[in-house]
C-alpha cells in the first residue's frame, strides 16, 4: 500500500485479499469515472470505513474507446468484483451517465461540476486534522496510473510565476 505522501506500508497483503477483507467488515465501495477518447476513459474504485479512511483499490483507464464500451468493460469487468455501491462519473455531458443507468449501474447525477470543490475534498483527505497522517490509501499495484497523477497534478503558473488557482487540465483524469 502506498501512502501518498509517498510512505509504503509493510506488509504483503495482496489487493484480492484486501478487497475480500473489506467486503468482510462490510464497508461501502465507491467509484468515479472520466470520460475520455484519447485521453484515456478512467475508474477509480475505492473502500470508506467508518472513520473515513479511503482505501483506493484499483485505477484502470483505456484510450480510444466509446463510452458504451468503457461502461460495458467496468460492469464486465469490475462492478461484481467490488460490489460498488454508486458512481461518480463526470457529467459534464450527460450522454455516458444516461448509459450508466441503462446498464443497470447504480449512477450519482446530483454532483457539483466545479474542479474546485473536488480538489478541496481531495485535500481534506490527504492530512488528518493535527497529525501529518493521510486518510487516503493507494493500492501500489493496481492503482499506479492514480499515483503517478498525484505526483503530477498542479495548479497553471502565470506568466510572472505566480500559482493560479486554475488547475492545470494535462493530469486530471484518475
Amino acid at each position: 500500500w502506498y501512502k501518498l505522501t509517498g510512505v509504503e506500508y509493510p506488509g504483503e497483503c495482496t489487493n484480492d485479499t484486501f478487497v475480500k477483507k473489506c467486503h468482510s467488515m462490510r464497508l461501502s465501495c465507491y467509484a468515479g469515472i472520466d470520460w475520455g477518447w484519447s485521453s484515456p476513459c478512467t475508474v477509480v474504485y475505492f473502500f470508506v470505513d467508518k472513520k473515513d479512511n479511503i482505501y483506493v483499490v484499483r485505477a484502470d483507464g483505456m484510450t480510444y474507446v466509446s463510452e458504451p464500451e468503457w461502461i460495458h468493460y467496468i460492469k464486465k469487468r469490475y462492478h461484481n468484483k467490488y460490489r460498488c455501491q454508486l458512481y461518480f462519473p463526470d457529467i459534464a455531458s450527460m450522454g455516458p451517465v444516461t448509459e450508466m443507468k441503462k446498464a443497470g449501474l447504480p449512477t450519482a447525477t446530483d454532483i457539483d461540476k466545479d474542479i474546485n470543490t473536488g480538489i478541496q475534498v481531495i485535500k481534506k483527505l490527504l492530512r488528518v486534522p493535527g497529525s501529518t497522517d493521510t486518510r487516503i490509501h493507494v493500492a501500489k499495484d493496481t492503482c499506479g496510473p492514480l499515483i503517478e497523477e498525484f505526483l503530477t497534478y498542479h495548479f497553471k503558473t502565470a506568466a510572472d510565476g505566480t500559482i493560479t488557482e486554475v488547475p492545470e487540465s494535462e493530469y486530471d483524469h484518475w
